[in-house]
């Protein structure tokens, strides 16, 4: 567990960040395909996996990880398929029931023992790709999902640098403590929401993670969200800030308040001020999945 307060992080200048393993020096990278196979790469699968609707009714959604498992609480299919794909934003899945996409599931999944140990030889984007895959796999197994992909021109938002610098840092391991044995990476991801505003916290995590939460709010208004940053391998950040419907109930129940308080700041100022980061909109091809059939979960 990790503190969701925003931390003080020190600058790194981007002028820093090749130097450092975690850039490019080439035009800013943009990841915009879907996660699919790769020419004669075999589908992965988890060991065993259950599924459950989720009647809850509760807005509290959660995703584990570690070495041999993977959990998620309270998705819908919808987000439990677009996860699956990379597909961060709304505007990337198209087709299928809305009722049963609108569904809520909760899923406990295995990792067999190869597998976790073939994973642990990966960078991080790779060993989150496979688990993907194993999902993708998951989901046309029990829900009986057939789906194709196709590139659209569409509005997206990309997640830039600003000229200043990012104001987090790589991910560093934490000593083991059995002598002679590789740091272990601590990983975790934390989002706690309250009645004026969010707070997420990363450990060890990936810009595309950071993209996928980002992705979902309702500032991005469902356009896809898309990284220039040119940053790879993982980050400890925290970042804080007042939702657009939060900001907007402050501002109905008090026009005088500004819409920065009290709440806190918007999502576009958040990343600036407290990472560094800013989103600039544009227009860019687009992959999207297109869902051709899915039916309710099978109990096998």
């Amino acid at each position: 567990m990790i503190s969701l307060l925003p931390k003080t992080t020190p600058r790194l200048p981007a002028s820093l960040l090749v130097a450092l393993g975690i850039g490019c020096l080439a035009a800013p990278c943009s990841h915009a395909q879907l996660v699919q196979l790769k020419p004669g790469e075999t589908m992965p699968s988890f060991e065993v996996a259950s599924i459950r609707q989720n009647v809850s009714g509760s807005g509290r959604e959660q995703v584990w990880r570690n070495d041999n498992s993977y959990r998620v609480a309270n998705l819908s299919l919808s987000e439990l398929i677009r996860n699956a794909w990379g597909a961060h934003a709304s505007a990337q899945l198209t087709g299928g029931p809305e009722v049963l996409l609108g569904e809520h599931f909760d899923i406990t999944a295995k990792i067999s023992d190869a597998d976790t140990k073939r994973l642990s030889t990966m960078q991080r984007a790779d060993s989150n790709r496979q688990v993907d895959l194993m999902m993708q796999s998951l989901l046309e197994d029990r829900f009986g999902l057939k789906a194709h992909t196709e590139t659209k021109d569409l509005p997206v938002f990309f997640l830039i640098i600003v000229k200043s610098g990012v104001k987090f840092h790589a991910s560093v391991p934490v000593p083991s403590s059995t002598p002679g044995a590789p740091p272990e990476p601590h990983t975790s991801m934390n989002v706690r929401w309250s009645s004026k505003s969010i707070d997420l916290a990363a450990t060890n995590q990936t810009i595309d993670t950071l993209i996928s939460w980002l992705a979902r709010q309702q500032e991005l208004e469902g356009q896809p969200l898309l990284d220039k940053t040119g940053l790879s391998g993982t980050f400890d950040y925290s970042v804080q800030w007042a939702p657009e419907s939060m900001s907007a109930h402050s501002k109905a129940s008090d026009p005088a308040v500004p819409a920065d308080d009290p709440s806190g700041p918007s999502l576009f100022t958040a990343l600036q001020d407290q990472l560094g980061l800013k989103l600039e909109s544009q227009k860019a091809p687009v992959e999207i999945l297109v869902i051709d059939h899915v039916e309710p979960p099978s109990a096998n």
